[in-house]
């Protein structure tokens, strides 16, 4: 009946008949067939053979929508931001809906309005990702292949580079493609936290974060500055990093040696897709002691909850100065069997009396001052905003 209804409705076979058409697709949508559903809300939704009815479309497309059809989500889309059948807020959520069923069009309309902030917020990195998840998927489809390559090339554009890379490689990887060889972490991007030190642009960092890459940039007031590495101390997994830019704000530093057991702490930094959206994350918790061959030699425990991403970040004391550098999350069987428990909140961090020492060694200037006041998170996050940057180890040679 469907295959039928097409032919009256474009004429083949015999003289264009919509209102036949029509009847055909309504017998084949009883039965359950999804294209028909689809096809006579089409019918309804140009007039065409019946009545123009926005209702009766929408509930067809509806219809066709809950059993799985990428099509009618992409249609229940377009018709919102027509608002037809229903506002356009609703638009964003079917059109996604059909771009992860595989509707490029769906990709398409949605990557543009994200790029232009239309309906949504803008977001040029989800549609750089639409756009070449989507044109893995376009066939022989070559006019939708030219609109989407024109969609990634505009979305790529307004992107950071080093964010461009990192869409591309896990649009790359989710599409099934070869993964790079693994000759070493410079290899393909990765992101870590680091904070600036003084006013000639030194940013402390890890040396796990640093150590082997190509480029490294610091994204600082939403710019993009590349940054060079000065000092590497492996063993206390410190790094020293210079801006070419050096940026106005700097952390101060807390007097005094380590933090007592128990003492109230703050970690900040990037973790996960906060490298790419620029949003620091800080969070709270209590100095731990370690217990013999429990973590990193001469390390710290904290319960503050710490993400891949943070390794770098400052640990802040209760006034906002830093107290030591975030190393990472405690995740080992060893530790386990140490400690009799192993927190998925608990990290390591390297102690302020290694860092102060590290820094010591390279003469490099810092600033001190007694931690004389107790602030909350959002005050430490707004006291330490634009000094604690997210890092993009990105690949290339050295």
């Amino acid at each position: 009946m469907h295959l039928l209804g097409l032919m009256r409705e474009t004429g083949r076979g015999g003289p264009r008949d919509p209102a036949e058409a029509a009847r055909l697709y309504r017998k084949a949508a009883e039965a359950g067939n999804v294209p028909a559903m689809t096809a006579l809300a089409v019918l309804y939704l140009r007039g065409q053979g019946v009545p123009r009815d926005d209702g009766l479309a929408g509930q067809h497309l509806k219809r066709a929508a809950e059993k799985g059809s990428a099509q009618a989500l992409f249609l229940l889309g377009a018709m919102r931001l027509e608002s037809r059948g229903g506002p356009p807020s609703d638009a964003p959520g079917y059109l996604r809906r059909a771009a992860q069923a595989g509707s490029g069009q769906a990709a398409l309309m949605l990557g543009e309005m994200l790029v232009a902030g239309r309906g949504v917020a803008r977001d040029p990195a989800e549609a750089y990702r639409l756009a070449l998840a989507a044109r893995e998927r376009a066939g022989g489809d070559a006019a939708l292949a030219s609109r989407l390559d024109a969609l990634a090339a505009s979305a790529k554009e307004r992107l950071d580079p080093s964010v461009a890379l990192s869409v591309a490689a896990k649009a790359g990887k989710a599409a099934g493609k070869d993964a790079p060889p693994d000759g070493g972490r410079a290899q393909r991007p990765s992101t870590g936290s680091g904070f600036v030190v003084s006013r000639l642009g030194h940013v402390l960092t890890n040396a796990h974060v640093a150590d082997g890459c190509g480029r490294i940039l610091a994204v600082v007031d939403g710019k993009r500055v590349p940054a060079r590495l000065a000092r590497l101390d492996r063993q206390n997994d410190l790094a020293l990093l210079v801006l070419e830019t050096a940026p106005a704000k700097t952390l101060v530093f807390r007097e005094g040696g380590d933090l007592p057991e128990g003492a109230t702490v703050f970690a900040a930094g990037y973790p996960g897709q906060a490298a790419a959206t620029g949003r620091m994350r800080v969070v709270s918790g209590r100095v731990r002691t370690l217990a013999p061959q429990a973590g990193p030699r001469g390390g710290q425990a904290v319960t503050a909850q710490v993400l891949p991403g943070n390794s770098g970040g400052p640990l802040l004391d209760a006034a906002g100065h830093v107290a030591g550098v975030v190393r990472a999350r405690r995740d080992t069987e060893k530790a386990r069997e140490s400690l009799g428990e192993a927190p998925a909140d608990m990290g390591f961090v390297v102690p302020i009396s290694v860092v102060k020492a590290f820094l010591a060694r390279g003469q490099t200037p810092v600033a001190v001052s007694p931690s004389d006041r107790v602030l909350d998170a959002a005050a430490v996050a707004e006291a330490v905003s634009g000094a604690v940057v997210p890092l993009w180890c990105l690949p290339g040679e050295r």
